[in-house]
């Protein structure tokens, strides 16, 4: 069965409901066109979706959170496509490296992925608990853990 056309591109602001009530708001850094997604999110939480002149000159550096998860929000979960970046240059948007960490060890570890397969590792590098709490947590989440996730680190700001 063929894929469906994907509604969103590399570039495109876009806004997901939060659990209790308004909108979190991300920036599609990286797809990998099989509902692979790598997306920047923004620290303000909006009671309606926000218009693109709103997010359109949000930076990296705005951002508070980096997450690695699946589309089929933008199917089933009412994720809205705000609009495209018109200053888009994914250099200014890098892929980042993620932490690992062992559950039973407690051993952390920073994993890159390769930027045409966001399912390919190519680094899995031990790393202090420094340099593991500025790295984002490596995984996938499913739209609906994403939607509690940014609900809840949006709360609680």
């Amino acid at each position: 069965m063929p894929r469906r056309k994907l509604p969103y591109k590399e570039g495109d602001f876009f806004a997901l409901p939060l659990r209790t009530s308004g909108f979190g708001v991300g920036i599609a850094t990286r797809i990998n066109g099989k509902g692979g997604i790598i997306g920047y999110f923004l620290p303000e939480k909006y009671p309606e979706v926000p218009s693109l002149d709103e997010v359109q000159e949000k930076q990296s550096g705005d951002t508070f959170f980096i997450g690695h998860f699946g589309d089929l929000g933008f199917f089933d979960g009412g994720w809205k496509v705000i609009g495209s970046s018109p200053s888009w240059d994914r250099k200014k948007w890098p892929l980042p490296s993620f932490v690992r960490t062992d559950l039973i060890s407690g051993k952390h570890y920073r994993i890159s992925y390769l930027e045409k397969d966001l399912d390919t590792e190519i680094e899995c590098v031990l790393i202090g608990d420094e340099e593991a709490s500025l790295l984002p947590e490596d995984g996938v989440f499913g739209y609906g853990a994403l939607e509690i996730r940014l609900t809840k680190l949006l709360n609680s700001n």
